[in-house]
């Protein structure tokens, strides 16, 4: 497994049989066509879980949120003082 943090972990991709399973963690849900499962993991923050199949990339939208998990969840989603 592979995990992408700052404070707070905000991404995860690991390899399952043929298939890459990866989690995007945002403060809202997404839609999309490799999208398996979205489920809140605290108050604030929605884990994401998308499956790519041998031959596909990550596309332009998947890369737009693990920007936006960076910028806003992987400093961490506490009170800022």
């Amino acid at each position: 497994m592979v995990a992408w943090k700052g404070k707070r972990t905000f991404a995860t991709a690991y390899v399952k049989g043929k298939y890459l399973e990866c989690t995007v963690d945002l403060l809202h849900a997404i839609e999309h066509k490799h999208l398996k499962a979205s489920f809140p993991t605290t108050k604030k923050v929605v884990t994401n879980r998308f499956t790519l199949e041998p031959g596909e990339t990550v596309d332009e939208q998947m890369t737009a949120w693990l920007k936006e998990g960076f910028e806003d969840v992987g400093p961490g989603t506490g009170s800022k003082s």
